[in-house]
């Protein structure tokens, strides 16, 4: 960490308990000594961290280090089977779900289609269900089509419309007895993308391409949510001579009008964010439209201010493995240590 963290002993116990298991997230196994310097935390409290960790089932030991001439020293690992993340993506009218421990092995998914529109009542009976099958779930990351304000107020969700201004996350919490997070969709793939692709820290930005448009922005690690949770909501950006009432909509479309605002607004945002990659995906971006949309930004950017550009082809395997890190994020005591995407 660049900044050194304050407070009580208490809390600087649970920080300490929450770096040291990123570290062991991150490194699979690692001695004492490792843990010690990969967290910067000093060797008796690490000791003490780890036998505590030990006892709570937490940490196992994974066998003995390779030795360099002295004591051989044990290595320890998380029980990745102590504690699992649900992790569920919420469309019109469908449901994803992935069970994962903590090594982000699936011990569950499946997926579901329904005619009906969604009632909370419905959904919150479908992850109900889930939950009793594994007792071990400690964390629920739902992703929504929608914005998400800081806290879990679900907005701006024409296709789930039980949940327009619907307080999904206390009532979650209340109704499931676990940690839930609840997150937009766009912003949950480009966490997903960006864990698994990126350096760290490289500024990022996802661009989706569905009925309308959406964004997600990674800048300094962090996913940027704005101050009402409005940023990414590209679709409503005005592309044209007149203004535009509400929001962009490429349903109604063609290919090549597609192509131009599409190119109009990736312009615009190498140019606000600056980002290092832009990745571009959705069910409306085409093969034959990548190389003209490239083609569109170096048209009217200088070359050397122009990011890697990048499609994805399977955002929904990025929206899981960005809700599965946000659920195994949450598990440790409520302190983002890792890329999170809440603020």
């Amino acid at each position: 960490m660049s900044k050194h963290l304050t407070g009580q002993p208490n809390m600087m116990k649970e920080i300490n308990k929450g770096l040291i298991k990123s570290a062991l997230q991150k490194l699979q196994t690692a001695t004492r000594v490792e843990l010690s310097t990969a967290t910067r935390i000093s060797q008796p409290t690490v000791n003490t961290i780890i036998n505590e960790l030990l006892e709570e089932r937490v940490v196992i030991e994974s066998g003995m280090a390779k030795s360099s001439g002295g004591r051989k020293a044990m290595l320890y690992s998380l029980n990745s089977k102590i504690w699992y993340t649900l992790s569920v993506v919420v469309e019109e009218h469908e449901l994803q779900y992935a069970v994962t421990d903590l090594e982000g092995e699936a011990i569950e998914s499946d997926f579901t289609e329904r005619k009906e529109e969604w009632t909370v009542v419905d959904l919150t009976s479908s992850i109900a269900d889930i939950c009793k099958r594994h007792q071990e779930i400690r964390a629920l990351a739902i992703g929504v089509p929608g914005a998400v304000s800081v806290k879990g107020v679900v907005f701006a969700i024409p296709k789930v419309k039980c949940l327009e201004g619907f307080a999904l996350k206390e009532y979650l919490t209340e109704q499931l007895h676990v940690n839930v997070s609840v997150r937009n969709d766009i912003n949950t793939v480009a966490l997903g993308y960006y864990t698994s692709n990126m350096p760290t820290d490289c500024e990022f930005a996802c661009l989706h391409l569905g009925n309308t448009l959406g964004a997600g922005l990674i800048i300094g690690g962090n996913i940027v949510s704005g101050s009402g949770s409005f940023a990414g909501e590209i679709g409503f950006m005005q592309t044209s001579s007149s203004i535009r009432k509400g929001e962009l909509q490429l349903r109604s479309m063609t290919d090549k009008e597609i192509i131009l605002a599409v190119s109009q607004i990736m312009i615009n945002m190498i140019c606000l964010v600056n980002p290092a990659v832009l990745a571009v995906g959705g069910h409306r971006l085409k093969e034959s439209m990548k190389e003209e949309l490239i083609r569109n930004c170096k048209k009217a950017l200088p070359e050397e201010m122009l990011p890697e550009i990048l499609f994805i082809d399977d955002e929904r395997k990025y929206y899981m493995d960005g809700l599965a890190q946000i659920g195994m994020n949450s598990m440790n005591s409520d302190i983002r240590l890792i890329r999170d995407a809440e603020s």
